[in-house]
Parts: C-alpha cells; sequence; structure tokens
C-alpha cells in the first residue's frame, strides 16, 4: 500500500497530487503492474485526520492506493470485432 501525500493543504498541493497521481499510474500501467485506488483519505475527514496522526507531521493524504500484478491466468476470451460492431448498429436502428 501506498498513500499519496502532500506538505500542504492549498489547491495547488491538491493539483501537484493530481499530478503525481498521474504519473504514478502511467509508470505503473507501462510496467503491467495495476492499481486500485482508495479515494476515501480524501473523502472523508475522519479517516484523514486519523491517516494524519500515524504519517510525518505536516503531511496531507490524498490518496491510497495497492499496486499489484495480475495472475498469469489466461487472458478471457473476447467476441470478434465485426460481431460486437454488427450489434451495435442493430441498436442505433
Amino acid at each position: 500500500l501506498f498513500v499519496l501525500l502532500t506538505a500542504g493543504d492549498r489547491p495547488v498541493d491538491q493539483l501537484q497530487a493530481g499530478q503525481g497521481l498521474q504519473a504514478a499510474l502511467l509508470t505503473a500501467a507501462a510496467r503491467w503492474v495495476f492499481a486500485r485506488l482508495y479515494s476515501q483519505a480524501s473523502e472523508l475527514d475522519a479517516l484523514r485526520t486519523a491517516l494524519r496522526h500515524e504519517l510525518p507531521e505536516f503531511s496531507y493524504p490524498h490518496m491510497i492506493l495497492r499496486f499489484g500484478r495480475a495472475d498469469a491466468t489466461r487472458p478471457t476470451p473476447r467476441r470478434p470485432v465485426d460481431e460486437v460492431l454488427s450489434s451495435l448498429d442493430r441498436r442505433r436502428r
């Protein structure tokens, strides 16, 4: 688990947290690492306050992330493209 933190809680800090999240997710995706996002850290005041007591002083949590790799299982079957497109055409009529 990872916690996305900033040193402040101003709008500019929130913007930087979003930019950091974007960079982390793009880097993970490029390496076939998947992420699960828990936004409660920024949405629930009680959780955010509790997290702040566990983190370094002057840290503001914005997101909790869990990174991992998928099992090496077979991919799920996919329908042929022409079947999908033809079913969409029928719906539009």
